[in-house]
């Protein structure tokens, strides 16, 4: 029972080890069976599109767990339905690209490798690492330039607050001024019944 999996291979064996229980034969016998059953077209095709790359994984390994589930759709078609290896690379990188981050989605539309080479090299270029490390640097651009304003702004407050004081003493000396003026005339008394410059 413990070596009824093991010539197992890829998804097979993953799924013999992670279920069988390694010490009953015949219960054993029936999970590997379950396990080697004919899988429809559709419910193939449905693994393939449910496939996932979380960018945790290696992507190498991704690719070729990917490339095996279409190949084995491919083999269940009609031989007159069945796709050319190209069509099925071109399906292989358009599921990439479809779960890679903005960077590499927009490299991999432009270049299209059809080499599974090629696509990890591109991924890693622009790996979520580098990501991380410009987001990084762009968070601390933005404090700087926070702490930078307010810097700037406690600069200019004492200056602005000067020029209004100065514009205050200003209006202070003009009204001052403008009192020394009126008390700098000369006060004439005049005669209150002819209104000359005399006594009354």
């Amino acid at each position: 029972a413990e070596r009824l999996g093991t010539y197992l291979a890829d998804d097979y064996y993953e799924s013999c080890d992670a279920y069988a229980t390694k010490t009953d034969f015949a219960q054993d016998c029936k999970i590997v069976l379950n396990v080697l059953a004919r899988c429809p077209t559709d419910a193939t095709l449905a693994r393939f599109q449910q496939l996932t790359w979380n960018g945790e994984t290696n992507l190498a390994v991704f690719l070729a767990r990917a490339k095996r589930i279409l190949s084995e759709y491919n083999s269940k078609l009609p031989s007159d339905r069945q796709l050319s290896q190209a069509s099925m690379d071109e399906m292989i990188l358009d599921k990439l690209i479809s779960m890679v981050p903005g960077a590499a989605k927009a490299e991999l539309r432009r270049q299209r490798p059809s080499k599974v080479e090629d696509m990890v090299n591109i991924v890693s270029d622009y790996s979520p690492e580098a990501g991380v490390a410009t987001s990084t640097l762009q968070q601390l651009e933005k404090r700087l330039d926070s702490k930078l304003q307010k810097v700037l702004a406690a600069v200019s407050r004492p200056l602005s607050e000067s020029g209004q004081l100065e514009k205050l003493q200003q209006q202070v000396q003009a009204l001052q001024q403008r009192g020394n003026g009126s008390k700098g005339r000369s006060f004439q008394r005049k005669c209150g019944i002819c209104l000359g410059s005399h006594m009354t």
